[in-house]
């Protein structure tokens, strides 16, 4: 009985191109790892921005509606929009959960907001440190002046 092409010898990498192909994966991993480590931070500081934008659609929609008809809200009963009811001073919304809750930005939405004295800062939710990643709305301290709406992404991180 007669073989046909008998096996020479077993063929694959030799250890030397092994290691290179290694090196060079290591080395695009280690440049590229850097570059792409750091878009959770820059997520979170793009949710901020959007926050703010929540805030701002909300506040000139609301205060709109309020030039149209002031004498309807000064009562203190407020204007319903979704699940709140969004009361004002010196014509403005109050800096309250209502306001969060009528621009999406409470915990439905992956949000952390508080209230206290006049101001509602708003958070994405898990961030380390809020009063580096927030958006803040202030109240106007009189009537006449606007509120004012701030936007602080320092680090998000």
């Amino acid at each position: 009985m007669r073989t046909i092409g008998k096996f020479q010898g077993q063929g694959g990498f030799t250890l030397v191109e092994l290691v290179s192909v290694m090196t060079v994966v290591g080395i695009l991993a280690a440049v590229a790892l850097p570059k792409y480590a750091n878009l959770s931070a820059d997520a979170r500081a793009a949710t901020v921005h959007s926050a703010r934008g929540a805030l701002d659609s909300t506040l000139a929609m609301v205060h709109s509606k309020y030039l149209v008809r002031p004498a309807a809200y000064d009562d203190g009963t407020g204007m319903p929009m979704e699940d709140a009811t969004v009361t004002f001073r010196n014509g403005y919304p109050v800096a309250d959960r209502d306001l969060a809750a009528a621009a999406g930005l409470d915990k439905r939405a992956s949000f952390d907001a508080t209230w206290t004295n006049g101001r509602l800062v708003v958070s994405p939710a898990g961030v380390a440190d809020r009063a580096q990643c927030n958006v803040t709305y202030t109240e106007p301290a009189a009537p006449g002046t606007p509120p004012a709406i701030t936007a602080t992404v320092t680090d998000c991180g």
